[in-house]
């Protein structure tokens, strides 16, 4: 009886308890004839940067993009946007993801994706920032409280040297409360209906 109290209480807290996932896809430059990004050229000492940022309530100017080579096979395919959160609804920060992509300007076979992920962000009183330093010689800082308005802003700049800035992908998962509740529930159910049986 033990054992079948156990597996139930693990099955409970291992059900899957997130409504929705949200994401939005940014790239830059245009597509080329392969359907990937043609990319923005930043260089350092001018002073030139992409500012933008990631709004997951409504449609912007893309919709998804594709990624190819001369980027790792791993991390090749098709990013898209998933939009309509409603700010107020409570998110999961563990489940915050961002991505950039950014390759060398002479056509040569040097291109990384740069994550950050809910231990690189710093939070405070629910809004967080976050910073990356790319080994071809770029940054990215992003700021935002998604919560409070369904955007956050980044903004990708050369330190050093140049590189092509293809594009940028973020995603997070809202948990479901109609479904905690459920569980929570059918847990004390479960629990009761135990406790009878073993009182006999």
């Amino acid at each position: 009886m033990k054992t079948f109290l156990l597996t139930l209480c693990s099955l409970l807290a291992c059900a899957s308890t997130y409504a929705s996932t949200f994401s939005d896809a940014d790239y830059f430059g245009g597509a080329n004839s392969n359907g990937n990004p043609n990319g923005v050229l930043l260089i350092a000492n001018i002073d030139d940067a992409v500012n933008s940022s990631f709004d997951f309530v409504s449609p912007d100017r893309t919709a998804s993009f594709s990624i190819g080579a001369p980027y790792d096979p791993s991390v090749q395919g098709t990013y898209t946007s998933q939009l309509g959160y409603t700010p107020g609804t409570t998110i999961d920060p563990s489940s915050l993801f961002f991505t950039f992509f950014f390759r060398d300007p002479l056509g040569g076979q040097e291109a990384e994706r740069i994550n950050l992920g809910f231990n690189d962000l710093v939070f405070n009183d629910g809004s967080f920032t976050g910073t990356i330093v790319t080994d071809l010689g770029g940054n990215a800082a992003l700021v935002g409280n998604i919560e409070d308005d369904g955007f956050v802003n980044y903004r990708i700049r050369a330190i050093s040297g140049e590189f092509v800035f293809d594009g940028a992908y973020a995603r997070f998962n809202t948990p479901d409360s109609g479904s905690t509740v459920a569980l929570l529930g059918f847990s004390l159910a479960a629990v009761a209906l135990l406790r009878r049986r073993l009182a006999f």
